[in-house]
């Protein structure tokens, strides 16, 4: 379901700003105006995180990932690249 909501997203935009440059009649424009215009990221953290797939069960584990994933943040350790194909992938 959340790579559903992904796509969709990264859909609606990408066809909202291959219209952004064309005449619009003002219902068109009004349709425009709610359609969702997002940039779409992944983040990857610096090292593994402590906590599986098969282990979200386990606060602990739960507990030291998200604090790796906040000190990661802090310090800028992260890595992170653009979703939206055909755009330039980059390091943070």
């Amino acid at each position: 379901m959340y790579d559903d909501s992904l796509r969709a997203a990264y859909e609606a935009t990408r066809e909202k700003r291959l219209f952004a440059n064309r005449s619009l009649s003002p219902a068109e424009r009004s349709y425009e105006s709610h359609v969702l215009d997002t940039d779409l990221f992944y983040m990857r953290p610096r090292n593994e995180l402590a906590v599986g797939f098969i282990e979200f069960d386990e606060q602990s584990k739960i507990d030291l990932a998200y604090n790796a994933g906040v000190e990661d943040i802090a310090d800028g350790g992260y890595r992170m690249g653009r979703r939206n194909r055909g755009e330039r992938r980059h390091e943070g």
